[in-house]
């Protein structure tokens, strides 16, 4: 199933590689609409094909809190910022979102400075 579908396979990949995304890079969108910046990938269940992703919760922050934490996320070069939100922003927190795969309509990605061109083309995205 999840190696078939190109956007699936794709998100349950990340997984694999473990790491952290960067804000705003990776949006995860549900069939019902709704859509999460993925922080990273904590488990997945290959038997039932659900996953636990972390997600970026923007969800308390005002339009202009979002365009601060955009304009920091972009300007980031330590990648251990990653680590800790409130680097980032002081508003930014995590969330989890549990999530069966058959859940998933697309993956939005967009790059960020972090990425190197060798990992953006090997894996899509240079995890920390």
């Amino acid at each position: 199933m999840l190696k078939s579908d190109l956007n699936r396979g794709f998100i349950w990949r990340l997984g694999d590689k473990g790491g952290i995304v960067p804000p705003f890079t990776l949006e995860i969108v549900l069939v019902d609409g709704m859509y999460y910046y993925v922080h990273s990938v904590a488990e997945r269940d290959e038997k039932t094909g659900s996953m636990k992703v972390r997600i970026w919760d923007t969800g308390r922050m005002s339009d202009s809190d979002v365009e601060e934490c955009r304009d920091s996320a972009w300007k980031l070069e330590d990648p251990s910022a990653l680590a800790d939100p409130s680097r980032i922003h002081s508003k930014l927190k995590l969330g989890v979102l549990r999530i069966d795969m058959d859940q998933v309509a697309y993956c939005v990605e967009w790059h960020h400075p972090l990425w190197s061109s060798e990992e953006r083309s090997r894996t899509g995205y240079k995890l920390h």
